[in-house]
């Protein structure tokens, strides 16, 4: 349960940082395909 509320706040932070930068949250929120595979990269790069 720990590791599923984990996921969902890097989810949140994700979003929150993408519309930050002024994408708009179409596809983001929720995450379509394309969205889900950035995320992934994202999520990568802050694990390093």
């Amino acid at each position: 349960m720990l590791e599923a509320a984990e996921a969902h706040e890097e989810e949140d932070a994700f979003v929150l940082e993408m519309v930050g930068q002024g994408e708009s949250v179409d596809g983001l929120f929720p995450m379509n395909a394309a969205w889900r595979e950035r995320f992934g990269q994202w999520r990568a790069t802050r694990r390093t």
